[in-house]
């Protein structure tokens, strides 16, 4: 075969697929919002917390940014089985239920 033969057949066999470079960039661009939403949580609880003395928007915003990396993990367990990503993502949901419960302890 030529080479321009190879190459458009290959082209052909990965249509409508993203390539690599495409899906590291999703990857990276996945973990610097998973950090602007860790910073956005640690000013909300500066913030809220010590400041105005509003612990309950502090838990809320705790539980909702563990519930997204919980189910990230998840989400990379089901594809990649890697039993590492089973545990973290457990101990993030522990967690966003430890941060339910104080926000309705905090509210009630």
């Amino acid at each position: 075969m030529k080479k321009e033969d190879i190459l458009a057949k290959s082209r052909q066999e990965n249509q409508g697929r993203p390539d690599e470079r495409e899906l590291v960039a999703k990857g990276k661009a996945a973990r610097v919002s998973m950090l602007v939403g860790a910073v956005i949580c640690f000013v909300l609880y500066i913030v809220c917390g010590k400041v105005l003395n509003r612990k309950d928007v502090s838990y809320a915003a705790w539980m909702i940014y563990s519930a997204m990396l919980g189910s990230n993990d998840f989400a990379l367990y089901k594809h990649l089985k890697d039993a590492q990503h089973l545990v973290t993502g457990i101990l993030y949901l522990a967690t966003a239920v430890i941060m339910l419960f104080l926000f309705i302890v905090s509210v009630i």
